[in-house]
């Protein structure tokens, strides 16, 4: 496991190696601190339409200088 938090709603989130592996393989330049924070500190958190009692959705803006 590379981390572990609480998000907002209190529910533990975990990133393992092998879904890392999966996301930087389509995302190459996504980095785990990103993620990490995204997570800790999302804009904001949509649930999924097909599954939304176990998927949701993060979202962190970056305001451009």
């Amino acid at each position: 496991m590379l981390f572990e938090i609480q998000e907002k709603n209190g529910k533990s989130i975990h990133l393992s190696e092998e879904r890392w592996k999966h996301i930087s393989s389509e995302h190459p330049n996504v980095f785990i601190e990103e993620i990490k924070t995204t997570l800790e500190n999302p804009t904001k958190i949509v649930q999924s339409k097909y599954n939304p009692l176990n998927v949701r959705y993060y979202y962190h803006f970056n305001k451009l200088r």
